[in-house]
């Protein structure tokens, strides 16, 4: 195994191990499985070498997609936070423009570590409003490119109470291409209903 995954493994354990001993975090004894579904826009952000955003979305390639967010609690803080590890995965359509329109499809996956806080964030919470942040890695695969577009990619969004028993969760998420898409990144904005609350 490389050294520096080696160092980076060793490095997770033992900052684990402190929060453990040091502060009032439990790692769940239950899976804590919850699940949102609903629908997320792509837009994408071209960028210049240097990071600076100079336009959105001026190529037309602009996907619909249906959004399913499951994850797992692994870390409780209290009772009032959770530290989980899941998807935004979306699947959807792209009419992208060239010398004609051809419908293609879109599969967004990326795999996140979240920080959530609030309503959803646990059983036992009984908050009408939370939040969430955290990263990844993502992957976007469609029709239109040659090669799969991969890069770092951060979600964050805000969850509220709709009814007793319910809950809306709007959702952002970003990601940076790299290799040939150094300068092509995909921003996200989807809304989504929590099941299994």
């Amino acid at each position: 195994m490389n050294l520096q995954i080696m160092k980076s493994l060793f490095t997770v354990l033992v900052l684990l191990i402190f929060i453990k001993v040091n502060s009032q975090v439990t790692f769940t004894q239950s899976i804590g499985f919850k699940y949102f579904i609903g629908s997320e826009k792509i837009k994408t952000v071209n960028t210049d070498d240097s990071g600076f955003i100079y336009s959105i979305t001026e190529n037309n390639y602009n996907p619909y997609s249906v959004l399913f967010s499951p994850r797992i609690n692994v870390l409780q803080f209290e009772e009032h936070s959770t530290l989980s590890v899941g998807t935004h995965a979306a699947i959807g359509i792209v009419t992208y423009t060239e010398a004609t329109r051809n419908i293609n499809l879109v599969i967004d996956f990326p795999i996140v570590a979240e920080y959530n806080f609030g309503v959803t964030s646990n059983p036992d919470n009984e908050s009408s409003f939370g939040f969430y942040l955290g990263g990844g890695y993502g992957l976007h695969k469609s029709a239109v490119f040659d090669k799969l577009l991969t890069g770092p990619i951060a979600a964050g969004g805000i969850r509220f109470l709709a009814t007793e028993d319910t809950a809306i969760d709007f959702h952002v998420s970003y990601l940076k291409g790299t290799g040939d898409f150094k300068n092509f990144n995909l921003l996200g904005i989807g809304m989504q209903y929590a099941f299994a609350y």
